[in-house]
């Protein structure tokens, strides 16, 4: 069987977004609290740094960013190809926040199944070079993570194997 190829994420522009344009049943990560009360629309506090999803527009001066899932691509494991090499290119322009690849071992992953296997960038320091890495591991799925995104663009992932 052919290697294969995929794109774990298309181009991407960051997203923070403020009170009263949130989108219903999106994830956020809150960036600023202002005047919004994010409890109000599915967070568990008013504290920078909390996940949630949406259940309501908003309202107020607070900002959240957008956290991003990829969609979730076969890997070796699921060819049943002995190697496990995975390589993984990211391409990006001024990217602010933070790129990881996970992998999942089961054949119909739920969020709990997921392990980060690489991490990049973070929410200080711009990303502005392309990259590649390799890792290995007979995963059945992989998939693109990105948090924390408040700047930039994602060109693309691709993922080879």
């Amino acid at each position: 069987m052919p290697r294969l190829s995929a794109h774990l994420l298309p181009t991407t522009t960051a997203s923070v977004v403020t009170g009263g344009a949130f989108v219903i049943d999106t994830k956020y990560r809150i960036v600023t609290v202002g005047s919004t009360d994010f409890t109000l629309i599915g967070a568990s506090a008013n504290t920078i740094g909390v996940v949630f999803t949406a259940t309501g527009i908003g309202d107020g001066s607070g900002t959240a960013s957008v956290e991003i899932d990829g969609v979730k691509f076969k890997g070796d494991g699921f060819y049943n190809y002995s190697d496990g090499l995975h390589t993984v290119a990211h391409y990006l322009l001024n990217f602010l926040g933070i790129l990881e690849v996970q992998g999942a071992l089961t054949d119909d992953p739920v969020e709990a199944d997921w392990v980060t296997l690489d991490t990049r960038g973070d929410a200080i320091s711009p990303l502005t070079q392309d990259a590649s890495y390799n890792f290995t591991g007979n995963f059945v799925w992989i998939r693109a993570r990105v948090t924390q995104f408040t700047s930039g663009t994602i060109t693309k992932i691709q993922l080879n194997h």
